[in-house]
């Protein structure tokens, strides 16, 4: 994970959401869709964005909303990778919940090693689905996938 970027829990939430978005093709996001995503005020969510713009994570084109930058993008994935891989060596190998490996995970998936994941992710046989059947995105040593 980029270590010159440090982001809240709530930041990082946003970050995801717009990342999921990303993938499912809308690449604009504004203030307006997140506040109703994250039931928040308007001006709530502008300022989560407006941090994680002036962070470097996303790009504002004026009147139009924003965009993943390429550090935000692999930021978003990194999190969003350590939430999954975690998640689902929680429920395989210790037999945890779904929903409790969830709420375990969560406030970690920030501070997980990216080497740790990557180990977690060969024990688990590079798996490409979480269980709650997300795709993950795929680690540099995942074989046959193209990993950041």
């Amino acid at each position: 994970m980029n270590e010159t970027i440090k982001l809240t829990q709530r930041e990082a939430e946003y970050l995801k959401e717009i990342y999921n978005l990303s993938t499912e093709g809308i690449v604009l996001v504004g203030p307006a869709e997140l506040s109703k995503r994250f039931s928040v005020a308007r001006p709530t969510a502008f300022q989560v964005l407006k941090k994680l713009e002036s962070c470097g994570c996303l790009k504002r084109y004026k009147s139009k909303g924003y965009s993943l930058t390429e550090d935000g993008k692999h930021l978003a994935k990194q999190i969003v990778r350590n939430h999954r891989i975690f998640e689902t060596y929680l429920v395989r190998i210790l037999n945890i919940s779904l929903d409790e490996a969830c709420r375990i995970t969560k406030p970690l998936e920030l501070f997980l090693d990216t080497r740790l994941v990557d180990k977690l992710c060969a024990i688990l046989g590079h798996p490409d689905r979480c269980p709650h059947g997300e795709p993950i995105p795929p680690g540099r040593y995942c074989p046959g996938r193209r990993g950041e």
